[in-house]
Formats: structure tokens, C-alpha cells, sequence
């Protein structure tokens, strides 16, 4: 039989060769090229990686971070991560080891508070987790992952610890609405209770149908916080209805030094010779009694904004609370209250009750 292949000539075959040579060079090259660039990739993400438990078999990869967390401590925090681990998903199946760690990609979540809820999972605090309170959009996050993935539990001490720290009724609005969130999700009844009265505590009338309220938040925040800021305003107006009946009843008499006109019955001061009003020169002199220390209780509040008690429902609690006179300075000249009475003159008496009591409106906060 015939052999009909053709015959290579012996320039083309040896021509060949060494281009097959070269082809086998250049394919081993290019294997040991991607291995170095393989062990370089490992060597950088090593460096990157933030080793939470240095023995981890779990690499959760979230954004630019890379956290090595131990599986059995994910396991035995929460049941989503004990699920995923070591249930019937890809990852449960998947085989994982110290040497060879499981990618874990969770990119749904903030990578910052993601590293924050891994050290809590951990225990790996900082030194200084205890004083230095994080930024409250991230504790806003950490509350929500720890809900996410149903271990509310174990990030509640450390927040409840951080919002200890948190003066309630000098914070904006905004961080309040924060701060309330993450109690609710965390279930803290007390701080819950506490900033709320807080932030009703702030609101005017218009805030509290503008206030953009999350999702999670129950259907009826908005008129329970409306409650709470009537609450806070009837308090206000029983204090003031309790000293206005403390100076009416007390008819104890002291001299002073004012001046009232007796054509005008306008309140003056001891040196006033001509009335400005009605241009008369005669006055009495003020005797300090229940109802002049009455009328110049209401012309304070007057001058204050605080009275008329009902126009204050438009604003906030704390514009009332805040325009109380440092002094018990009159309404009609801005002068303190001075009579032969002195510090026991149920004057003096009503505005320093009033100053401590209006203080003390939010005592149900223990921030406040």
C-alpha cells in the first residue's frame, strides 16, 4: 500500500521545530507570568485584608474591604450566617480553611459599619470603643446589619453605652431622628422613651408634619411624637398655672422703690419725675402685694414670648424653655424685682421655681 503523506522537507521540519519550541517556551512563560502576578494579587490583598480573627476561614469581601472573621463565631451569632455556612447554599458547601479562606461577598452592606459589626461579633473592640462614640450615620448602619442578620443582641450594650454618652436635649433634630432609629431597631425601650420626649421636645408645629420619618419606623411615630409634644406643653402650663396660684395666695407686703403714675397707672422707675405717657408728675409709691407681683409676673412672661400661653402651640417646647429670664426682670422695663422682701419675696421665689422646673421638664431623660 501506498504512503501518500507528504513529506516535510527537512529546512520546513527543522523550521518548525523551533517555532514549536518557541510556542512552548512562550506558554511556560506565560504560566509563570500569571503565577507571579497570582502570588503578587494574594501578597497585596494580604496586606488589605483587616485580620479580625487571624485564624478566620471566612473572607467577607465588602467594598474596598477585606475582613478574615471565623465561620463558627458568624455560626453562633447569627442564625442567617449559620444558615448560609452551613446550609444547603453555595457557600455552605463550599470548603473553607484557614489556609484557603471562603470568599463571603457582601456588598449590600456599608463596608465601614460592616467592620465595626464584625469587631462586636468578635469581641476585637478598640481600646478606645468605650469613649470614642462613632459617627452616628455608622451606628445608624451597625444597627441595621445587626438586624439584618438577626443578632440585635450582642450590638446592643456597646450602643446603648455609646448613646449614653449623648447629651439629648441639646442635639439637632436630625441626629435625634438617628439616634431614635437605632434605639428602635435595637429595641432599647428606655433610650427609645427618652429621646423621643427629646425630640418632641424640639419640634414646632410645622416640623412635626414635614419630619421625614425611615421605613422601619411603626405607622404611628408621627402621632405619637404629636402626643408627647402636648404632654410637654401641659406641663409647662401646669407649672405656670401652680406659681401664678402660689402668688395670688400669698399676701405678704414689702416696700419698694418703683414708681407708679397715678393718672396713668404706668410702672416707672425711682427716678422718673415726668410720666413719658401722660406728661403727670404725681406717683405712689409700689407697694409689693400679690397683685402687683402678679401683674408684673404676666408683663415678664409677656415681654418673653411665653404668654399668651396658647399662641406658643405653633412652636417648639424648647423656644418656650429657652426664652425664660435668666432674672426675675419686669416686663415693663427689664429691671430686676427688687423689694424689702428680698430672696424670699414670692416673686423672686416664682421665677427661680419656674427656671428649675422648666429645666427639669424632660426629667424622664436620662440625657437630658
Amino acid at each position: 500500500m501506498n504512503d501518500h503523506r507528504t513529506e516535510i522537507p527537512e529546512n520546513l521540519r527543522r523550521h518548525l521545530e523551533v517555532q514549536n519550541e518557541s510556542t512552548n517556551d512562550t506558554e511556560v512563560e506565560e504560566h509563570m507570568l500569571q503565577k507571579d502576578l497570582t502570588l503578587i494579587r494574594n501578597e497585596e490583598e494580604a496586606e488589605d485584608v483587616n485580620k479580625i480573627d487571624p485564624r478566620g476561614d471566612v473572607l467577607v469581601r465588602s467594598g474596598p474591604k477585606r475582613l478574615l472573621v471565623s465561620s463558627n463565631v458568624l455560626s453562633m451569632a447569627s442564625p442567617v450566617f449559620d444558615a448560609t455556612l452551613n446550609g444547603d447554599f453555595r457557600e455552605g458547601k463550599s470548603p473553607r480553611s484557614v489556609e484557603d479562606p471562603l470568599d463571603l461577598h457582601l456588598q449590600d452592606d456599608d463596608p465601614e459599619a460592616l467592620l465595626l459589626f464584625f469587631q462586636v461579633l468578635h469581641y476585637k473592640f478598640p481600646s478606645t470603643a468605650a469613649t470614642d462614640i462613632p459617627d452616628v450615620d455608622r451606628m445608624v448602619q451597625l444597627a441595621l446589619i445587626s438586624d439584618k442578620y438577626l443578632c440585635i443582641d450582642l450590638v446592643r450594650f456597646i450602643s446603648a453605652t455609646w448613646i449614653s454618652k449623648i447629651t439629648f436635649q441639646t442635639a439637632e433634630q436630625d441626629r435625634l431622628l438617628k439616634l431614635l432609629l437605632i434605639a428602635y431597631v435595637l429595641k432599647m425601650k428606655e433610650e427609645f422613651e427618652s429621646i423621643s420626649s427629646s425630640l418632641a421636645y424640639s419640634l414646632n408645629s410645622e416640623d412635626l408634619k414635614t419630619l421625614k420619618l425611615h421605613e422601619v419606623f411603626p405607622h404611628s411615630l408621627r402621632a405619637d411624637l404629636g402626643l408627647l409634644r402636648y404632654d410637654l406643653f401641659h406641663n409647662l402650663l401646669a407649672i405656670l398655672e401652680e406659681l401664678i396660684q402660689e402668688i395670688r395666695v400669698d399676701d405678704r407686703c414689702f416696700d419698694t422703690r418703683n414708681k407708679i403714675c397715678i393718672s396713668c397707672r404706668c410702672h416707672k422707675p425711682p427716678a422718673t419725675k415726668v410720666c413719658h405717657s401722660c406728661h403727670n408728675r404725681e406717683f405712689e409709691v409700689v407697694q409689693c402685694t400679690s397683685e402687683t407681683r402678679l401683674d408684673e409676673f404676666f408683663g415678664t412672661l409677656v415681654a418673653k414670648g411665653i404668654w399668651p400661653f396658647s399662641q406658643r402651640f405653633k412652636g417648639s417646647v424648647q423656644a418656650v424653655c429657652n426664652n425664660i429670664p435668666s432674672s426675675s426682670s419686669l416686663g415693663y422695663y427689664g429691671r430686676d424685682h427688687t423689694c424689702s422682701g428680698g430672696g424670699s419675696c414670692p416673686l423672686n421665689v416664682a421665677f427661680e421655681n419656674m427656671r428649675q422646673k422648666f429645666a427639669g421638664i424632660l426629667k424622664g431623660s436620662k440625657n437630658s
